[in-house]
């Protein structure tokens, strides 16, 4: 999609259908890089508001083509979309070369040509948030192709599989991604697929946020040499404004992938690779939190913000106590490596949404219940997804309680804390639940580990970008935070002291201390500066902060924000 697309929809609608517009500036760019002769046809499979298409007219116009207005081709199921169609067709270009449907509909013989080079932004929808028919179409799209993708991925993901088909031997494919295909553990079949097709191909993290509407970092994928052999994977990272497409420059701002690097996070690609030589040693010597417990995502209300209340809300709206049950519902309020009945009492206290409504099944309804439920229904929240499936829909279950949570969406970095209040949580929380080989004495082991540099490096790799430099772990993303071994007796000493320096907010210290006892057992001092530098390489990266220098300038990246 661009920038010309439906200006008039809003910004819920917009993230809904995954609509977000590329700056004119870089599709120009794109297409100066993808199109190399004057005889090339050119693909854009969702052309929103056109800039892909009119960047290629001008490309091919400086290239000497002809009539360049008929090589260029698109598809676009957003009716609204065909409106800026006409600056091109005034020109000569015919009806049938755009296609008014979904992409993925179609075969790679629609438009009775293959294509030299494809230019694009697909639609950023999350898999949770498309259509049964969408997904039921781009299912089996796929899998007439012979290609398959795992049930978490977005809609973007398909796109790009669906567009490698249409593409002649030889030719380019240039799209603008969001930045789960360098890290999503579902974006690997993408990261393998353009491995398997190109012969060549650099994905450029883009360092500022080009849609100021998306929640994620975007990447720039530059794929080259359909169908030839010997693939190359390079990544960089570069500011769009200052990039040069060329070979040169390319090659200069990225490194080459060698070995498992082409399978995992390409994220890694930023660091040396004496940093994550050491990291790649301690994390085989140290488990993953999946190995150690199941991270499920916490309650789904369908409205928070109408079923979990504030005690004086409840007061007000004459609803008792005794229809609601406690719930942590904010990750902040998660504040040291245990969640304890004080800890609760002060959220109650201090007067904090934390009591789920819990509407009688049987009986009489409370007035004050039937008041309030009568507003939710003005308010058509019964019509919701999530409370539509339900009988009745304002009845939400408590469900389980966990052995811990997980705050997943951090500034900094995320952290795991013991629930001894014995409550739920939103999903505003990950719920932990520890496997049967976990102890009390291990629970605390674990918990503590997940402060160490070790876990919150691990956390900037498998972990994602979104708005504002917030890092967010999925739950599979979760399970694959690597998770340092700290010896029980350590743990039970440590426990109480690096929960009080949370609870004061000073999580540097807590890493600090958790640290000290992991070296000489599981590290060296100076593999644990080489992994803190790279934490705070990444770090700075995410946030959107200068690479800063160092005293180890040799381990600092081959390349740096332009």
């Amino acid at each position: 999609m661009t920038q010309y697309g439906n200006l008039e929809m809003n910004m819920e609608k917009r993230r809904r259908l995954g609509i977000f517009y590329t700056p004119e500036e870089l599709a120009y760019k794109m297409a100066e890089w993808a199109i190399q002769t004057p005889r090339a046809t050119v693909l854009d499979p969702s052309f929103g508001g056109c800039a892909f298409l009119r960047a290629a007219v001008h490309r091919l116009r400086a290239l000497s083509a002809i009539r360049p207005v008929r090589q260029v081709f698109g598809a676009d199921r957003d009716l609204k979309a065909r409106k800026w169609l006409d600056s091109i067709l005034s020109q000569g270009a015919r009806e049938d070369q755009f296609y008014d449907g979904d992409f993925l509909s179609i075969k790679p013989t629609h438009f009775r040509t293959s294509f030299t080079a494809i230019l694009g932004n697909p639609p950023y929808v999350k898999h949770h948030a498309l259509s049964d028919r969408l997904q039921r179409v781009a299912v089996r799209t796929l899998e007439l192709n012979g290609q398959r993708l795992s049930a978490m991925a977005s809609y973007w993901a398909y796109f790009v599989l669906h567009s490698i088909n249409f593409i002649a031997p030889g030719g380019r494919l240039a799209l603008v991604l969001p930045g789960s295909l360098v890290h999503a553990e579902y974006a690997q079949d993408v990261r393998i697929a353009l491995r398997n097709s190109f012969g060549k191909v650099t994905a450029i993290m883009l360092a500022e946020r080009i849609f100021a509407d998306a929640q994620e970092e975007s990447v720039l994928v530059l794929a080259e040499g359909r169908a030839e052999i010997g693939s190359e994977i390079r990544v960089g990272l570069a500011s769009w404004k200052s990039l040069t497409l060329d070979t040169k420059h390319l090659d200069g701002m990225s490194r080459v992938l060698t070995g498992p690097e082409q399978r995992d996070s390409w994220i890694r690609a930023l660091l040396d690779s004496r940093i994550l030589h050491v990291y790649d040693q301690v994390a085989a010597h140290s488990s993953r939190l999946g190995d150690l417990a199941s991270i499920r995502i916490g309650i789904v209300t369908g409205a928070n913000r109408f079923f979990v209340l504030k005690p004086s809300t409840l007061k007000s709206l004459s609803i008792a106590r005794r229809h609601t049950t406690p719930i942590l519902s904010h990750a902040s309020s998660v504040k040291g490596l245990r969640f304890d009945r004080t800890a609760l009492n002060m959220l109650k206290t201090s007067d904090a949404t934390c009591l789920l409504l819990q509407s009688p099944m049987l009986g009489d309804m409370p007035p004050g219940i039937r008041r309030y439920l009568r507003k939710g229904v003005k308010e058509r929240l019964h019509d919701r997804v999530k409370c539509a499936i339900r009988k009745p829909w304002h009845r939400v279950k408590a469900g389980q309680k966990p052995d811990a949570f997980l705050t997943y969406m951090c500034g900094i970095a995320p952290r795991l804390a013991l629930n001894e209040a014995r409550i739920s949580c939103t999903n505003a929380i990950h719920s932990v639940t520890w496997r049967e080989s976990v102890s009390e004495r291990n629970a605390k082991a674990i918990v503590l580990g997940s402060l160490s540099t070790l876990t919150q490096f691990s956390a900037e790799i498998v972990g994602r970008s979104y708005g504002g430099g917030v890092l967010k772990l999925e739950p599979s993303e979760a399970c694959r935070l690597i998770i340092p071994e700290i010896p029980d007796v350590s743990a039970a000493k440590l426990f109480s002291e690096v929960h009080h320096l949370c609870l004061e907010g000073k999580y540097s210290s807590a890493t600090e201390l958790v640290d000290e006892v992991l070296l000489g057992k599981l590290l060296t001092r100076g593999e644990l500066m080489k992994l803190r530098l790279g934490l705070n390489l990444l770090r700075a990266r995410r946030l959107r902060r200068p690479l800063f220098s160092s005293e180890e300038s040799n381990l600092q990246p081959v390349f740096r924000a332009s």
